[in-house]
């Protein structure tokens, strides 16, 4: 219904059908080797090379995401994440953690076009609530079927985070809808996780 549009456009209005042609465009087997590179793990369920990549239907973790989105801050290199800040000795002498080794992951051009696309996200699109964070950033949003999960992945040029907000049945476990959580009759990518 949008007729021919950007993908700067696609992008910041949530346009995925763009998304979907473009892996099949270049490739699905590209795209899921590109996630793979990013951070995502290779046996991440759902992580298929299908034209549904394109639309985050993977189950990647929080964690896997913000490693992925890390990529793209860090121009293209790739790093693993740790959890430990600093190691003391008897709360005093600093042990030293080993160097944090990176790769190319993707081109530096690849990844700072993709921040560009992303940072309109932010200023024209889907996440413009993140602006609150009163520094360059790049992310996008993302909702799931039925509205069971909402996202924002989002980066500037210090941190990469993610924020999900999942409808669970408290009972069974079950992936339930999220209307009405928070008091809010839906809760998608661009509301309370972008905020």
């Amino acid at each position: 219904s949008y007729g021919e549009i950007t993908v700067r456009e696609a992008t910041d209005k949530s346009v995925n059908s763009v998304y979907a042609q473009m892996a099949v465009d270049v490739g699905s087997d590209k795209v899921k080797q590109t996630a793979i590179a990013m951070g995502i793990p290779a046996d991440t369920p759902d992580l298929t090379a299908t034209p549904s990549i394109a639309l985050g239907v993977n189950t990647a973790s929080v964690l896997d995401m913000a490693e992925a989105y890390a990529t793209l801050a860090n121009h293209g290199r790739h790093g693993t994440y740790t959890m430990i800040d600093k190691i003391t000795k008897d709360g005093q002498e600093t042990v030293e953690l080993p160097a944090q080794k990176t790769r190319q992951a993707i081109s530096r051009e690849a990844a700072d076009t993709t921040t560009s696309i992303l940072q309109s996200v932010v200023e024209n699109g889907t996440a413009t609530a993140a602006q609150g964070a009163d520094r360059p950033a790049a992310g996008k949003t993302g909702t799931a079927e039925e509205d069971t999960a909402a996202w924002f992945a989002g980066y500037t040029p210090e941190l990469a985070t993610v924020v999900s907000v999942m409808g669970q049945d408290p009972v069974t476990a079950a992936h339930k809808s999220l209307y009405g959580a928070m008091g809010l009759e839906r809760v998608n990518g661009g509301g309370p996780p972008a905020e």
